[in-house]
């Protein structure tokens, strides 16, 4: 269940006990932005299911805060527009080349 903090600014509970962070949804006029994608494919779906219950522009944007693993590990499953910092862009490439 996503907790509304405006008319437009939605988010996911994090959990300590599944290190499952928060991911944030930010309603525009014509599309929406999602705020880091999650800590896995399994998160993100997640937080996709909850979306699909809610009438929303289409969704185009990811936005990352950070490179941390439990913040970018869920971007598989998105297809959008990913904005990130240079040195977020730099540490997730370092991760690709690890796996």
């Amino acid at each position: 269940m996503l907790e509304k903090v405006t008319e437009r600014i939605y988010y996911m509970m994090p959990s300590n006990e599944t290190g499952r962070p928060l991911i944030g949804l930010v309603i525009g006029d014509d599309h929406c932005l999602i705020v880091d994608s999650g800590n896995s494919p399994k998160h993100a779906r997640e937080f996709q299911l909850e979306l699909e219950k809610m009438e929303l522009p289409p969704i185009k944007y990811l936005v990352l805060t950070h490179h941390h693993c439990d913040h970018s590990f869920g971007m598989s499953q998105w297809n959008l527009v990913s904005i990130a910092n240079y040195k977020t862009k730099e540490y997730l490439k370092t991760y690709q080349e690890i796996t």
